[in-house]
């Protein structure tokens, strides 16, 4: 499982300030975790690789209460997705999902199709796959948003306390 977590500086401070008032504390934070793990989603999915669409698709997010943390998760529950997201050693891949990629990518059918499948198979025997980081890449992409995030979204709920 990929996991990424986010340590935001001052957030004592915050913490501090809105002990007297838990429920609007809790929606101001809920509030700022629902806008995060929406533009971790929103850029996850634009870089992911696309065939069929499933995976794509398949990235969702949600925001749940842990004890007293707030816990943003953005995932999917699609079985190849860590091999997507990481890459794979070498090994000989099963021939039906290669035929299908074969078949949509190159627009082949017949004998080309049998032998461009293999070929591919090969490769990946040789090779492995390289990941596509699409997780990684949104974390990294999205870092200085949701800080930004954070600075402006409690800015203005210190402000309406004041």
């Amino acid at each position: 499982m990929i996991q990424f977590s986010y340590k935001l500086e001052g957030a004592d401070e915050f913490v501090k300030r809105f002990k007297s008032a838990p429920q609007r504390f809790d929606a101001t934070m809920k509030r700022f975790m629902n806008k995060a793990v929406i533009m971790l989603q929103s850029e996850a999915r634009k870089n992911t690789p696309v065939n069929t669409g499933l995976l794509r698709s398949s990235i969702t997010h949600e925001v749940r209460d842990v004890g007293a943390n707030m816990l943003g998760i953005v995932g999917t529950a699609v079985a190849y997705a860590p091999y997507v997201e990481e890459g794979s050693r070498p090994h000989w891949p099963p021939s039906a999902p290669i035929r299908y990629w074969v078949m949509r990518k190159f627009r082949v059918r017949g004998t080309e199709l049998e032998a461009m499948t293999f070929l591919v198979k090969r490769a990946i025997a040789r090779h492995g796959t390289k990941g596509a980081q699409m997780f990684q890449k949104a974390f990294e992409a999205t870092a200085t948003k949701i800080g930004d995030l954070w600075v402006s979204t409690w800015s203005e709920a210190i402000n309406k306390e004041l």
